[in-house]
């Protein structure tokens, strides 16, 4: 019955002393798994010159595919790639388009036009002038008619 005490003690002993170093050593109880991790990133274009919008969202688009290569490149722990292009036009910024991929289908180039959401609205936001839709017929500020003023009779007056 001793030698039984001894062992469970001694066994107690050993896992309580396990318990103890083993997170110090790096043991784990469990397998570590390995993490997806999405790789946020933004991007600033200024225009340049006479650029137009079209043009200006195709260099977007070419900056954003390059950038999400690089990180894949760059960290092969790197699952997903979210790209977030803004853009200024005459001091006024604004997001213009974003690439969201995953490794597995930049790997495959799986409808690589799929990843990349062009922001409709910046067009007017920047205030490209192809954006600004022209009045057909519009009254012209000479044409308009002009409103007629009265002064207000003094009281007591007759009308």
């Amino acid at each position: 019955m001793n030698k039984v005490k001894a062992l469970i003690g001694l066994g107690v002993s050993i896992w309580v002393v396990f318990e103890t170093i083993s997170p110090a050593v790096g043991f784990a109880k469990t397998p570590q798994i390995a993490q997806a991790s999405t790789d946020r990133l933004n991007l600033y274009l200024e225009r340049q010159g006479n650029e137009t919008y079209d043009a200006l969202l195709r260099r977007a688009t070419d900056a954003a595919m390059a950038t999400a290569q690089q990180s894949f490149e760059r960290d092969a722990g790197v699952s997903n790639v979210v790209v977030m292009v803004s853009a200024e036009n005459n001091g006024l910024v604004a997001p213009i388009l974003t690439l969201e991929v995953s490794r597995s289908n930049w790997k495959n180039r799986i409808r690589p036009q799929h990843w990349i959401t062009d922001l409709a609205s910046s067009r007017t936001l920047l205030r490209f002038e192809s954006s600004m839709p022209e009045r057909v017929n519009a009254p012209s500020p000479t044409n308009l008619p002009q409103p007629k003023f009265s002064p207000p009779e003094p009281p007591g007056s007759p009308l």
